[in-house]
């Protein structure tokens, strides 16, 4: 069996469907003792890290969050195999860029603060925003054009 390292502050609830072939051995963010681990998922705070990893003994592979991982060579003697996270992130910032244009573009930001507000009557404010095409459908007001 595989002893993987992870930080301590992962919920339990993310890790309870993991597969029981892996022993998942929680690190806490400044270790008293010597932890045995195969693998390490290295914290994404350098500071954490340092902290961490003079108490890893046995490690073999060092799997990092993020893409560059040039700086962190030098801390991993030749025999660590260090993955970095390339393409792990593509599709969620892809789908966050998306969601923060079409939250721009509808205005999402207002009509949340609107509803914080809990300004039930700030529709008079939104169609100052928007135009009637002279269906059932709004279409935002360009002010440039106008």
């Amino acid at each position: 069996m595989v002893r993987v390292g992870i930080q301590e502050s992962i919920s339990l609830v993310l890790l309870q469907d993991f597969t029981r072939e892996v022993e998942l051995v929680r690190i806490p963010d400044e270790p008293e003792g010597n932890i045995e681990v195969e693998m390490w998922i290295a914290p994404a705070s350098l500071k954490v890290l340092r902290r961490q990893l003079p108490h890893l003994r046995g490690l073999t592979v060092v799997q990092a969050l993020w893409a560059g991982v040039d700086l962190l060579q030098p801390l991993f003697p030749p025999h660590v195999t260090l993955c970095d996270g390339q393409g792990v992130h593509d599709i969620p910032t892809a789908e966050w860029v998306v969601a923060a244009i079409l939250a721009m573009q509808k205005y999402l930001p207002f009509y949340f603060s609107l509803q914080q507000a809990e300004d039930w009557a700030g529709r008079r404010q939104a169609e100052q925003l928007y135009r009637h095409n002279g269906s059932d459908r709004w279409l935002r007001f360009d002010r440039e054009s106008h």
